[in-house]
């Protein structure tokens, strides 16, 4: 993704892992990161392709991808297919209700439901911490971008549906185990879920 992509091939997982040790207060887990050896990788995968491209193509090949294709795309309008569309952080936000049906209605109830798990100290919580961090740079990365395409959203895809399907195992979890004066909650929160999904359908 870097080579065709350029910076946020690389920053959008480094800003994720990034965002997700200061939310998780894994603070020691920085030193472990090893920033160095990946960033040694990174140049070792994509620079040899840029190095030929630019001894191929000279100039052309850095006036297209790097000031067409990367700058002029992240920061004006280049050849949009969506004129007329509203091309605010709300065209994401339709485009992937398409992308994410037939779970388009419970999606963004799952989007939040990491919130409510992230003081947990287990594995689920972290996975959930670090898929809602994964979602939301990707959100934010493309809104902020003037140039709209509805494929540029997809990274923010898989981080979603996980999301929604951890919160479907655990409303079928809780379900499972609902007793006594709990069960009240449960069948509530079962409930909200429900008029969620009919609310999005």
């Amino acid at each position: 993704s870097t080579m065709a992509k350029g910076p946020a091939g690389f920053l959008l997982p480094v800003l994720c892992a990034l965002a997700y040790v200061l939310v998780s207060r894994r603070h020691r887990d920085l030193l472990k990161m090893e920033l160095t050896s990946g960033l040694l990788i990174l140049l070792c995968v994509a620079l040899p392709w840029f190095v030929a491209m630019y001894a191929r193509h000279g100039q052309a090949f850095t006036d297209r991808l790097l000031f067409h294709d990367m700058f002029k795309r992240a920061f004006t309008h280049v050849h949009d297919t969506n004129e007329g569309d509203d091309v605010s952080f709300r065209y994401y936000v339709w485009q992937l209700g398409y992308a994410m049906f037939p779970w388009s209605g419970v999606a963004p109830l799952a989007l939040v439901a990491w919130l409510r798990r992230r003081e947990e100290n287990s594995a689920r919580a972290d996975a959930t911490v670090f898929l809602a961090m994964w979602f939301g740079f990707s959100f934010a990365l493309f809104s902020l971008m003037l140039t709209k395409f509805h494929h540029y959203i997809l990274p923010a895809v898989p981080p979603a549906a996980m999301l929604t399907g951890v919160m479907l195992d655990d409303a079928i979890r809780t379900s499972e185990r609902a007793i006594g004066t709990d069960a009240i909650r449960r069948r509530f929160e079962q409930a909200v879920y429900g008029a969620v999904a009919l609310v999005g359908a």
